[in-house]
C-alpha cells in the first residue's frame, strides 16, 4: 500500500483511469475529507472501493489462476457501501465523528480542485449506473486476494492517520 503522510490509501478504482490524476486521486489526499466531513454526489448509492495494494494482489490472483479468467472482465473491490456507511466505519475505527455530506454533481464540480469536474462526472456515472456497483464481486475479490481489506479493516489499519482528519 502506498503511504502518504502515514495514511495507506483507499480509493475508488476508477481513479487510476482518470487522465492526469493517476494513483494520487483518492478521497483522503485531495482533502475531500475535512474536519471529518466528506462531500460527494453519491446519495445512498453503493460505492465500490479498494486499497491500492489490494488491486495488485487481486491482479496477481488472476494471473495465478492461469486461463480461468482469460477473455473475461474481473471486477474487484474491497467493499461496496454507501458513502455514509464508509464514514460510519471510519468513525467506529477512530472514535471520532466522520460524516457524509451529500452535494449535487454541479456543486461538487465547482469545488475548484484539479479534476473536480472529472470526479463529479465519475460519481454521477457511478450513482446512475445500476451495474457499476453490482459488477463488483466481493467474494471473487476475496478468493483472488484472501487478505483484501474491507473499509472497516482499512480504517482500523489507518486509524492513527485518519484521526488527524476529524
Amino acid at each position: 500500500m502506498e503511504e502518504e503522510g502515514g495514511l495507506k490509501q483507499m480509493k475508488c478504482i476508477q481513479c487510476d483511469q482518470m487522465p492526469g490524476l493517476g494513483s494520487k486521486a483518492n478521497f483522503w489526499k485531495f482533502g475531500m475529507v475535512k474536519d471529518g466531513a466528506f462531500a460527494c454526489p453519491m446519495g445512498d448509492a453503493a460505492f465500490p472501493v479498494i486499497a491500492e495494494a489490494d488491486i495488485g494482489a487481486c491482479a496477481y490472483g488472476v494471473f495465478k489462476a492461469g486461463d480461468k479468467y482469460k477473455g473475461k472482465s474481473v471486477y474487484v473491490a474491497g467493499d461496496c457501501l454507501p458513502v455514509a456507511d464508509i464514514m460510519a466505519a471510519v468513525s467506529k475505527a477512530t472514535g471520532k465523528e466522520f460524516k457524509y455530506v451529500p452535494v449535487t454533481r454541479d456543486a461538487y464540480a465547482g469545488f475548484g480542485f484539479p479534476g473536480a469536474d472529472d470526479l463529479a462526472n465519475m460519481f454521477d456515472f457511478n450513482k446512475k449506473s445500476a451495474d457499476f456497483a453490482k459488477n463488483r464481486d466481493l467474494a471473487l475479490s476475496k478468493e483472488l486476494n484472501p487478505g483484501i481489506l474491507s473499509v472497516a479493516a482499512w480504517a482500523e489499519v489507518n486509524k492513527d492517520a485518519l484521526v488527524k482528519l476529524a
